[in-house]
Parts: C-alpha cells; structure tokens; sequence
C-alpha cells in the first residue's frame, strides 16, 4: 500500500464543508439497479464471460473464492486481473480507467466485477497543464478528481450503450480506526457516483462487510449460511480476510447477484 505524500492533510471548516457539498451534489438520477446481461446476447455464447479487476484482494483469495465457485457451479468464464496497491489514486503506477477498452477488446466481458479502493487513502496523482500535481485527501480538489475517475471506470466497464452489468465492491476494513476513516470518504464518493450513474451497477459496501458493527474490528469469525456454525474470518494477522471470510463477507453478496445470470452445471 503506498503512503501519503508530504505531511498530513489539517482540515479547515472551509475544506469540510465543500467536500460535504460535493459528496451530496449530483444529478437527481440513480443507478439502474443490476441486471442480467440481455438474454439474447448471452444466448449466443456457449459460456458468458465474466471479468473480475482489483488489487491483492482481488488477486489473491478473493480472486481464488470465485474461481472455485464459478468452476463448480457455473457455465461460465471467470477472468480474473489483481495486481497489488492499485486503484484509482495512482494512475501513474496503474491506469485502470486506461485499462479497461483492451479488456474489453480482448476479452468481450458480459459482466464486470471491481474491487478498488482499498489502497486509495492517500494523495492523489493528477496532471494540471502538463505538471504533475497532488491532491490531499479531504481537499475538494481529491473529492472531485477521484470521483470522476469512479465515473470514467463505470462509463468505459458499462459502455456506450450502458448496458453491461457491473458489480462494485467498496473499500474493506481495517484494524486501524484512521484507516477506516479514509475509506469511509472514498466510500462515501463511490457510492454517490455510482448512485448518480444511469446503468446497471450494484456497490457492495466493503467496510459494513467485513466490519464487526459494535468493535469497528475486522469481523474475526463469520456464521456459515443456514447454520450456527461459526468459522475464522481472518488470516494469522487478524486484518486480512481468510478463504472463510472472502468467501461469505465479500464473494457471497456478488454470487447472489450473478447465479440468476449464469447458466448452472448439471
């Protein structure tokens, strides 16, 4: 995860107070709920393609929960691209909005999963008439740059037409309550871009996943579906997410979502 660049953001009343205008302000629109992909369309492939983007989440036991499921139960195709410390803060280091026409080129997705955010609570890298700049968190200057950045990823994952299915999964929790702090301001920006967006997008709130409501802890066990057995949510560190935890707190949500979508084995 990158660190901050320079010394910590100090607030004014000023700066909070236009981050909250520009969190609150938007077009009246709401973002269509998720549905399945056009059945027409889907009709004419043997096996829809579902393609799956984020950072180590993602890559690591997220990424391998769904390729499980999908192998076991689904007829389907499951692509998953995790790469380490990305989203959408750093674009020099790792462009996703820039990604996503080859993806779409080389792949032809029906669907799209994204789990980013996580590793955005920092300054923000952009370019201001050919300088290279940074935008602190809590600046409107961040709020404004990294939400329209969310807008970008929805517009080139959903199309020209905005027809294709998108699935959002937000920031995830941490130990540290200041950690949690950020990510409930990105949070808060990518859920109010997603809910101004005019497609098929769901956002799947990664810190009430996987935080515990009355310790603001990662969940430290989760109850299996049906059942009042309870298993280990975390690995050894007691922040990352196990295979139990990634399973039920993060990847059940989206499969509940896609298995009206995709056709079942057997």
């Amino acid at each position: 995860m990158f660190t901050v660049k320079g010394k910590p953001f100090r607030r004014t009343l000023a700066h909070a107070a236009i981050v909250c205008l520009l969190l609150s302000a938007g077009p009246a629109t709401a973002a269509t709920p998720f549905k399945c992909p056009d059945k027409d369309a889907a009709a004419k492939k043997t096996r829809p393609m579902v393609y799956a983007i984020g950072s180590s989440t993602m890559g690591s036991v997220l990424g391998k929960v769904l390729k499980s499921v999908f192998k076991k139960s689904f007829k389907a195709s499951l692509y998953v691209w995790g790469k380490a410390s990305t989203g959408l803060a750093r674009p020099d280091y790792h462009d996703w909005p820039g990604e996503i026409r080859g993806i779409k080129r080389r792949h032809k997705p029906d669907m799209f999963i994204v789990s980013l955010g996580t590793n955005d609570g920092q300054a923000l890298f952009y370019r201001e008439k050919g300088r290279k700049r940074w935008a602190k968190l809590w600046n409107p200057v961040h709020t404004k740059i990294y939400g329209d950045r969310v807008t970008a990823m929805l517009e080139k994952m959903s199309g020209e037409d905005r027809s294709r299915p998108i699935i959002w999964i937000g920031p995830t929790g941490h130990p540290n309550a200041k950690f949690n702090r950020r990510m409930q301001y990105l949070t808060d920006i990518i859920k109010k871009r997603i809910k101004a967006f005019d497609g098929p997008v769901t956002f799947i709130d990664g810190l009430k996943a996987t935080l515990d409501p009355e310790t603001k802890k990662p969940r430290a066990r989760v109850t299996l579906p049906g059942t009042s057995k309870t298993r280990k949510a975390l690995q050894s560190d007691d922040m990352h997410l196990n295979w139990q935890g990634a399973r039920w707190l993060l990847a059940e949500p989206v499969l509940k979502l896609l298995r009206p979508c995709l056709p079942k084995k057997g």
